[in-house]
């Protein structure tokens, strides 16, 4: 169900001395339905009454809204309509789908004229996983997911594999390592081929008919969007040299033998960037990287996305919308 939000401004309740961490009150206009959304739903403390409930949703979400602000010096004008992904990582301050929320100033950034609200809050987690895996950190923080800081390798010329490419992240995956010049092999259900070839890709894997790590052979770099126990099968695709990147490295076991064979293998945890976002919303605006929306929900009926979710081979996002 497609809804036509209506914009509400709330008043700047309060401004502390750090410009940076401006609260801002704003009224909701889309947010996406994360993947960890699902996870987080399952999870423990979860109970199933409380998916009734509209404004208590486990998890972390995309949001755009229009901003109305105190006199302060942002990047971000009175009045901006502005996307961002709020908080994260975080634990304890993003545990609901709401209409109002406070958010940070860095982690937002103008929201791209030439797109909808709807389309503008299906990219920030996905695209910024995507950029800060494949392209650039934009961070200094510690790694929680490894030892060494995650250093993304240069594209160009290069051979990559996506495995999980018609979902979230892996659809803007594909379509950020083409515009850095690569070669991409996307691996996903038959029914997204025409989708993926439509978004670039060069060479397309059915899983359902063909494992993917006995088909492909001198890889670069394989993105594994769906990550886990199972994502060391990769490391017999790579030449060289190569390199895997674990979205979700929870699992892996392969690390030693990855080793052994002179392969790279990293992962790293996506982080708020406003600014990031900024520059991004550019290749957004122009249409250079698309957004693709799977479903639409309205905000009451987050239940019934929750369950579109759990189904399971999703062509992009998921989107809540407000009315």
């Amino acid at each position: 169900m497609t809804t036509t939000p209506t914009i509400a401004l709330a008043d700047l309740a309060e401004s502390g001395p750090d410009v940076d961490m401006l609260r801002q009150m704003a009224q909701f206009m889309a947010q996406r339905l994360m993947e960890i959304d699902v996870e987080g739903r399952c999870g423990a403390g979860y109970d199933e009454k409380s998916a009734e409930r509209t404004n208590s949703r486990n998890g972390y979400r995309d949001r755009t809204w229009e901003t109305r602000a105190g006199t302060v010096e942002l990047k971000i004008a009175i009045g901006d309509e502005v996307y961002g992904m709020v908080r994260f990582p975080s634990f304890g301050e993003s545990a609901a789908y709401a209409e109002v929320v406070a958010a940070p100033a860095s982690d937002l950034a103008r929201k791209p004229a030439d797109i909808d609200h709807v389309h503008a809050a299906g990219a920030p987690m996905a695209l910024l996983t995507a950029w800060q895996f494949l392209v650039e950190l934009g961070h200094d923080e510690p790694n929680p997911l490894g030892p060494q800081r995650h250093r993304p390798v240069p594209l160009a010329g290069k051979t990559v594999l996506v495995n999980g490419a018609a979902g979230g992240v892996g659809h803007f995956a594909v379509q950020v390592a083409k515009l850095q010049g690569a070669r991409v092999i996307a691996v996903a259900s038959g029914a997204h081929e025409a989708f993926l070839r439509g978004l670039g890709v060069d060479d397309f894997i059915d899983y359902r008919k063909t494992a993917p790590e006995d088909a492909a052979r001198g890889i670069d770099l394989v993105l594994d969007i769906v990550g886990g126990p199972t994502t060391g099968r990769f490391l017999k695709t790579l030449k060289p040299g190569g390199a895997l990147f674990p979205v979700f490295p929870l699992g892996f076991t392969g690390a030693d033998d990855a080793a052994r064979q002179g392969f790279t293998v990293s992962a790293t945890q996506v982080r708020s960037s406003g600014a990031q976002l900024a520059e991004l919303g550019k290749l957004l605006d122009d249409g250079t990287i698309r957004v693709a929306v799977d479903s639409t929900f309205a905000l009451e009926d987050a239940r019934l996305a929750h369950e579109r979710a759990a189904r399971g081979h999703i062509q992009g996002k998921i989107v809540l919308t407000v009315r």
